[in-house]
């Protein structure tokens, strides 16, 4: 009995990857060259689409074409070894992405004090961006003062002197 073999389209169908994507990892060497039929048309087989499958989710853990190279480089071999590498690959990913939210939340904090401080800004009519003390976006949380002066970064103060912030008139009367 022989295996069944699917011409690109379904390979395409049979994976949910493009056949532009499907041709891209031949021509990177992710998948072998595939033979052809009497006709031209490519013929691919279980393990192709395993192979495409594998491809495929790797990518949707978030690794990328090197990871993915190595990795590949053993997907012929035994399939122990290749659990192994996968493991290592997950958790470290899992260990960029906790990263990542971590980076994010903080952002998320700093954003909600930014927020918070614009959103009772008050200025006068006519005055400046450039020359209000009210409406700047502090680089940290730290420098959102609504009760008292805030020092500012030394890359803003002068060469001599810190600079100091005023207490934000608007922020302290809505206390």
């Amino acid at each position: 009995m022989t295996a069944k073999l699917l011409r690109i389209g379904g390979a395409s169908r049979a994976t949910g990857l493009t056949i532009k994507a499907i041709r891209f990892y031949e021509d990177r060497g992710y998948v072998r060259a595939m033979p052809r039929n009497e006709a031209g048309y490519r013929q691919y087989d279980r393990s192709d689409i395993n192979r495409l499958l594998l491809i495929k989710r790797a990518r949707q853990l978030g690794m990328g074409l090197q990871e993915i190279g190595s990795l590949l480089a053993q997907a012929s071999g035994d399939c122990g070894e290749l659990v192994g590498r996968l493991s290592l690959l997950v958790a470290g990913q899992r260990r960029a992405i906790d990263a990542r939210i971590a980076e994010l939340e903080a952002l998320r904090g700093d954003l909600d004090a930014v927020e918070l401080h614009l959103g009772h800004c008050e200025c006068a009519p006519g005055v400046r961006f450039d020359d209000c003390d009210y409406c700047l976006i502090p680089e940290t949380p730290s420098r959102v003062n609504c009760a008292g002066p805030v020092s500012m970064p030394d890359h803003c103060a002068g060469p001599a002197d810190e600079a100091v912030l005023p207490p934000v008139p608007a922020c302290e009367e809505r206390r």
